[in-house]
C-alpha cells in the first residue's frame, strides 16, 4: 500500500470474498490529523493492471466522508461478483485538482457459497 507520505491505516480492505458487499473503508490521517473529504469528490478506481494506460476499470466507486478521517466506498452485488487480483487507487478531486490518497492491491477470492466464475 502506497501512502504518499501520510499515515493511512486501511480498514476492511483485505480478505475479500467474491460477493462481499461490505464497503471498502479507509482511515486517513494527514500529519496526524483526521482527513476531511467533505466538499471533495472521492473516487476509488479498480483495474486489472497496476499501471493502466487506458481507463479499463473493473469498477469505480464514489466515496463518502464518514467522519474521523474515515472514507467509505459502498460496493454493489454486481461489482463484487468477481475473483482475482486487482489494483486500486483512491483519489480526491476538488475542481481541476486531483490528489491520489492511497493505492494498493485487492484480491477477491472465490467464496464457498457461490459457483466459480466461468469464462
Amino acid at each position: 500500500m502506497s501512502q504518499n507520505g501520510n499515515s493511512i491505516p486501511v480498514i476492511d480492505i483485505s480478505d475479500r470474498r467474491r460477493g462481499d458487499t461490505f464497503p471498502f473503508r479507509f482511515r486517513i490521517l494527514l500529519d496526524g490529523v483526521a482527513y476531511s473529504g467533505t466538499e471533495k469528490t472521492l473516487t476509488m478506481s479498480v483495474t486489472p493492471e497496476p499501471r493502466p494506460t487506458t481507463a479499463n476499470y473493473i469498477f469505480q466507486l464514489t466515496g463518502t466522508d464518514a467522519g474521523d478521517g474515515v472514507i467509505s466506498f459502498p460496493i454493489s452485488k454486481e461489482q463484487a461478483d468477481i475473483t482475482g487480483r486487482f489494483y486500486y487507487d483512491v483519489e480526491e478531486r476538488e475542481g481541476d485538482i486531483i490528489k491520489t490518497l492511497v493505492e494498493g492491491v485487492i484480491v477477491f477470492k472465490q467464496d464457498r457459497t457461490k459457483e466459480p466464475v466461468s469464462g
